[in-house]
Order: structure tokens, then C-alpha cells, then sequence
């Protein structure tokens, strides 16, 4: 039962990240894909420095 809750709660953070994520890029793109590039990178460091501070945790 809590399994279920847990994985219902992380699909439903991960889909309102990607939604938050498009509607940032959507606002700050100008065209030229710049900014695109710039939200992905943010993204990609991100998920990096979360990784690495997870693994120091011990988790």
C-alpha cells in the first residue's frame, strides 16, 4: 500500500517538474535555442550535484 503512494507521489513530482521546466523554458527562450540549452545544462549540474550529495549521505 505504501509502496504504491510513494511511487504515485514521485511520478506526480516528476511530471510537475517537467511541467514547471517547460514553462521556464517556454518564458526565457528567445528563439535561438540558447536558453533551452542553458535550462538542460542547469538540469544536467543539478541532477550531478543531488547525485553526489546523495552518494556523501550514505544513501
Amino acid at each position: 500500500m505504501l509502496a504504491g503512494t510513494a511511487s504515485g507521489l514521485i511520478g506526480a513530482l516528476q511530471m510537475g517538474a517537467g511541467a514547471l521546466a517547460t514553462v521556464l523554458a517556454g518564458v526565457t527562450e528567445g528563439g535561438a535555442g540558447i536558453a533551452t540549452g542553458a535550462w538542460m545544462l542547469a538540469g544536467a549540474i543539478g541532477a550531478q550535484v543531488a547525485l553526489r550529495a546523495v552518494r556523501r549521505a550514505g544513501g
